[in-house]
């Protein structure tokens, strides 16, 4: 009697220990990747970029404002402003002066604007 009640006991140890595993897998195949913004609201901010040859910051605001300066370290700047549209982890930003626009691949992730564009990746950093 006492080997069935072993019996019964580590099998319901198992059945418990399978029941967990099942449960946390479960909870972890639903999380979405809150890395994607999904509109302009989840990128605004200011966010800054240190280049070989200066700092780039840039803010962007929800209504869809851009505003990047570059300070190259000889001491000469730049001011730009432009328009941008982020929808579902694409970053479309209309360059007025140049007649044209840009899409990225946009991720946010650990303070971290990161825009992609076929080979190449900058990284901003919040600041």
């Amino acid at each position: 009697m006492r080997n069935r009640s072993n019996s019964i006991m580590k099998v319901a140890v198992l059945l418990i220990a399978a029941a967990l595993v099942f449960a946390v897998v479960a909870c972890g195949a639903g999380k979405k990747d809150d890395s994607t913004p999904k509109n302009n609201n989840d990128i605004a901010g200011t966010w800054e970029q240190v280049m070989a040859d200066g700092i780039e910051t840039i803010t962007l605001y929800e209504d869809g404002i851009y505003v990047s300066d570059i300070k190259l370290n000889g001491g000469s700047s730049m001011h730009k402003q432009r328009s941008f549209v982020c929808k579902d982890g694409k970053l479309t930003v209309h360059y007025p002066d140049y007649g044209t626009d840009s899409s990225y691949d946009v991720q946010v992730k650990n303070n971290q604007l990161i825009l992609k564009n076929g080979s190449s990746t900058v990284v901003y950093n919040k600041k």
